[in-house]
């Protein structure tokens, strides 16, 4: 089944366990460290929530079919990307390379119990000049019942869109800017809140150049990053 946010993808790998809210927004531990001590990357940039109750943690804010890998690095291996004891998620995007004029893409759709939907769409245009890619996805869910046919307070709906303009002058260099937008909200079956806005905008340019000179082999990306989250 489709995962509508990054906890409900990161429950499914050893090691990882998820604290529910309703039907969305789980908060992800990692050998049972979780909060600031499990750092979470968007293609690159620290995501972080907007609320000091856990309601939306960076999570909230992943839309994983979105994106085209998932890397963890388990533990304080590395101090690359910031202080990290639990270990680091990073939710990436690859660039495309084209040689030629090309059109690629592809679409999905899950239709489930209590009216769940869940569509996205990506599709990417270019040639070896450039490209120009378009994400975008829609989750919705009802209240679902438990066991004994009891209503259980926890719909949600959540969408976002992605556009990314990229420049490739060269088969070493490559320019490429990034927009994201998306919002929401959440119901909560532990308390008598909701999560009404899940509002985030990031735009990102990055720059990546590669084989430079023999003892330099490629600088790269982000370049500059600006992020905020409601």
């Amino acid at each position: 089944m489709p995962a509508h946010d990054g906890g409900s993808y990161l429950k499914s790998i050893p090691g990882f366990w998820v604290s529910r809210k309703g039907g969305t927004s789980g908060d992800p531990e990692l050998r049972g460290l979780g909060g600031s001590r499990l750092n979470i990357l968007m293609n690159g940039s620290h995501i972080l929530g907007g609320c000091g109750g856990r309601m939306d943690p960076p999570t909230a804010y992943v839309f994983p079919q979105a994106y085209d890998r998932i890397e963890i690095i388990k533990g304080p291996q590395s101090v690359r990307y910031g202080p990290a004891p639990a270990g680091v998620v990073r939710f990436e995007r690859d660039s495309p390379v084209l040689t030629e004029p090309t059109v690629q893409g592809f679409a999905s759709m899950t239709v489930g119990r209590f009216e769940r939907i869940d569509t996205m769409a990506d599709v990417t245009a270019g040639d070896r000049l450039g490209y120009v890619r378009v994400i975008g996805t829609l989750s919705d869910q009802d209240d679902y019942k438990d066991g004994d046919g009891e209503r259980v307070h926890s719909n949600y709906n959540r969408w976002s869109t992605t556009g990314i303009l990229g420049w490739t002058p060269d088969q070493d260099t490559r320019v490429e800017f990034t927009y994201d937008r998306s919002d929401g909200r959440a119901a909560y079956d532990d308390r008598g809140m909701e999560g009404t806005l899940f509002d985030r905008t990031g735009y990102q340019l990055s720059f990546n150049r590669r084989n430079l000179a023999p003892w330099l082999a490629e600088i790269g990306p982000p370049l500059i990053t600006i992020m905020w989250t409601t």
